[in-house]
C-alpha cells in the first residue's frame, strides 16, 4: 500500500512537505495500518524514491510518541514540495 503524508516535521531523510510511504497490507505482515486523520511519527527506511514503514520498527501516534520526540528535539520544518510527486496530487 502506498500512505501519503503531509509532513510537519523531519528529523532525517526528505525535508519534503509531501511523502509517499509504503508498507505492506497486513499487521500479520508487519504491515502499519494507517488510519486517514491521524497523526503518525512514522519511521521509514529506503530510499527517497521508496520509503518503507513498518509495525516492527518506532511508528507509532504521534500523541504516545513523547518520549521519542524528546529524543530526537526538535527536528526540521520541511519547506520544499517533493519533485517526485506530479501537480495534480
Amino acid at each position: 500500500m502506498k500512505i501519503t503524508f503531509q509532513v510537519t516535521r523531519v528529523w532525517k531523510g526528505p525535508e519534503y512537505r509531501t511523502l509517499i510511504v509504503n508498507t505492506v497490507r497486513s499487521a500479520a505482515s508487519c504491515g502499519y495500518e494507517f488510519q486517514a486523520g491521524q497523526e503518525y511519527l512514522v519511521y521509514t527506511r529506503g530510499t527517497e524514491d521508496s520509503l518503507q514503514a513498518s509495525l516492527c520498527s518506532r511508528t507509532q501516534l504521534l500523541s504516545i510518541a513523547s518520549e521519542d520526540l524528546k529524543a530526537l528535539g526538535e527536528g526540521k520544518v520541511p519547506l520544499t514540495e517533493n519533485p517526485n510527486l506530479s501537480a495534480d496530487r
